[in-house]
């Protein structure tokens, strides 16, 4: 019994893909030298303390800002890529 439940699994095994798998070879890879850049200072973006209205009135005062610093972040990591 334990000779047929052995053969089974064997079989199974193989079967499954869980026998002796191809290698790929293995290939140098290679680290490149870490980026060095800046990051762009922004002033404070988003306000202190307030209700929904004052919060809102801020963003939408501050959105030219906001762009800026978003186009200096996309700016610096392009650099890096």
């Amino acid at each position: 019994m334990k000779m047929l439940y052995l053969m089974v699994l064997t079989v199974v095994l193989i079967f499954s893909g869980c026998a002796g798998k191809e290698v790929a070879p293995c290939e140098p890879i290679t680290i490149t030298k870490k980026c060095e850049t800046k990051k762009p200072k922004c002033e404070a973006l988003t306000p202190e303390k307030g209700d929904k209205v004052q919060w809102t009135k801020f963003r939408l005062e501050n959105y030219p800002k906001l762009e800026s610093c978003l186009y200096d972040f996309k700016a610096a990591l392009e650099k890096c890529l």
